[in-house]
């Protein structure tokens, strides 16, 4: 199984190291993703898929998960990160409107461990799959709403964005056991996506956190910027060899 893992991890590392040329796109404007074109990584311009989302009645999108309703934080990231490109592209307000809905929904209810200096966005259900008992972190949203922060930060000039980043990307650094979202995959460095008590490794969430270290790294000047290029590379260059 393990074996099968290390495979998985070196397909999509291929993938991500053969797109390393684009990702230095000297215009931040271009970059959603850690790929810079009009196809980005992370988004595209179709809030469509949307249509059918719930919402609450303050304008937050909800997931169902067995009969209860509660707002995901990778959802909700991925709704904020189309509806900014979509206003990116289109210059549409009400797009703008929902995208700062969402960032500011990811500033309030931020949870910091002043203690151990990080915090996150945390999951109020269990997963027995993955032996995930609330509160529990995930990777996934950890890395996802780092575009989200920066780019509210761009168009407001609010730094508490980019602060609450900061302190996202310490969660990286955070065992699972002691809260955090770090594992160890053959002596290397594994960011869960279900930071449960059993070991997960899924592939797609760690990626996109990955991705999201990267897109900070790129686009930040401090607030852990530096740290973020480190987790990235111990996530994934020192791993393959990519450069």
């Amino acid at each position: 199984m393990r074996s099968l893992i290390l495979i998985y991890i070196y397909i999509g590392s291929i993938i991500l190291c053969g797109s390393c040329a684009a990702w230095q796109d000297s215009d931040p404007e271009k970059q959603i993703g850690i790929i810079s074109n009009d196809k980005s990584f992370f988004s595209n311009t179709n809030i469509t898929k949307y249509q059918n989302q719930e919402w609450d009645e303050n304008g937050i999108p909800l997931i169902k998960y067995n009969d209860t309703e509660y707002h995901n934080p990778v959802n909700l990231c991925q709704v904020a990160i189309h509806y900014f490109e979509h206003y990116r592209i289109y210059n549409d307000p009400r797009s703008k409107k929902i995208f700062m809905r969402l960032a500011n929904w990811l500033s309030k209810n931020f949870i910091y461990n002043q203690n151990r200096d990080f915090g996150g966005w945390y999951y109020p259900i269990a997963i027995d799959k993955y032996s995930c008992d609330p509160p529990w972190l995930s990777a996934m949203s950890q890395g996802l709403a780092l575009p989200v922060l920066y780019q509210a930060y761009k168009m407001t000039g609010d730094e508490s964005y980019l602060q609450t980043g900061s302190k996202a990307i310490n969660s990286f650094l955070i065992k699972v056991e002691d809260g955090g979202i770090l594992r160890y995959l053959d002596g290397s460095l594994w960011y869960e996506e279900y930071a449960g008590s059993k070991e997960s490794y899924v592939l797609n969430g760690y990626i996109f956190a990955i991705s999201g270290l990267e897109y900070w790294s790129e686009h930040v000047n401090g607030y852990n910027s530096k740290k973020a290029a480190l987790l990235f590379r111990k996530g994934i260059i020192r791993r393959w060899g990519c450069s």
